[in-house]
């Protein structure tokens, strides 16, 4: 049984800074007599004497000495907690400046956006399609970047986030949705859209080609949303991360299916240049996506 709580600690720290139990007393706001009684009630639970007592001023025994030693720890700790609570309570002021490599974050990155906005009213966020991420977070024209697409590196902190599958994506009636999952010989004769805006991992380049699988129209346009739209047409399919299109999916206008049984995933992870000081806000940030991202994978785990 743990015999030492928060108030002890306090006792301890005060008297052995002041000197005297008339002096703590009156620094912890409590009586002389009340003190020193919580002081022997210490001493008694513990089985050992914490201070030397003088007429002239209150000595830390050894044992007093450690204790000491522990109260300032865990109460610098406590406080850190205490300050950084509050910020989050009454508002942090500054600006996160977000990149991402992939237009199609704008799909999951408005929801951990506006918890973050919740716990930090006061911080400005920025959010922008980045394709040159080392130079934008060297050149300081971003803070941190969201990629699947940027191999670690000495000069960064590259943190994993959550890893996605990416799925096959059509219209739920094309016949390929009827398969519990594709394979590269499915391809043969389709149309295959591709949008600049590269998985890594390329189809095509990847396991088609050298299977010898070739599509019957590879159809390339500028935006993902245009090869979406394509895609619900039934003019095609196409490869989206499952966080993307998670809400046609849902809705039932998109079929997404695995690309083999195992699947095929991408890991996306949080970078920011080394050495820079991170506020509480962005490292806030990164843990909300990884709790958004584990929660969605036990609420898919259930369901």
């Amino acid at each position: 049984m743990s015999f030492i709580e928060v108030r002890h600690l306090k006792l301890v720290k005060a008297i052995a800074d002041s000197g005297t139990m008339t002096r703590a007393a009156e620094k912890l706001y409590v009586t002389q007599p009340a003190l020193s009684q919580q002081l022997t009630d210490l001493e008694g639970k513990l089985e050992i004497a914490l201070f030397h007592r003088t007429k002239k001023k209150m000595i830390l025994t050894s044992a007093g000495e450690a204790l000491l030693t522990t109260a300032g720890e865990v109460l610098d700790s406590i406080k850190q907690t205490e300050l950084r609570i509050s910020k989050m309570v009454h508002g942090e002021t500054g600006k996160l400046r977000i990149g991402t490599t992939c237009m199609l974050s704008y799909k999951w990155l408005p929801d951990v956006m506006r918890q973050l906005q919740e716990a930090f009213p006061k911080v400005d966020i920025e959010l922008k399609t980045s394709m040159e991420v080392l130079e934008d977070l060297k050149n300081n024209k971003l803070d941190l970047v969201i990629s699947t697409m940027v191999d670690d590196h000495p000069a960064f902190i590259t943190e994993p986030l959550f890893k996605d599958e990416i799925l096959i994506t059509m219209s739920p009636r094309d016949l390929l949705a009827a398969k519990a999952f594709l394979i590269a010989e499915d391809f043969e004769g389709t149309n295959l859209i591709s949008y600049q805006d590269p998985i890594k991992g390329d189809l095509y380049n990847d396991y088609l080609s050298p299977a010898g699988i070739e599509p019957a129209k590879l159809i390339r346009v500028d935006q993902p949303e245009a090869a979406l739209e394509l895609i619900k047409s039934g003019f095609g399919i196409s490869l989206f991360p499952k966080w993307a299109i998670k809400p046609y999916l849902a809705s039932d206008v998109l079929c997404g299916r695995s690309f083999s049984k195992q699947g095929v995933y991408l890991e996306w992870k949080a970078i920011w240049l080394k050495g820079k000081t991170i506020p509480i806000y962005q490292d806030e940030f990164v843990r909300l996506i990884s709790s958004v991202s584990q929660h969605q994978t036990s609420k898919e785990l259930r369901d």
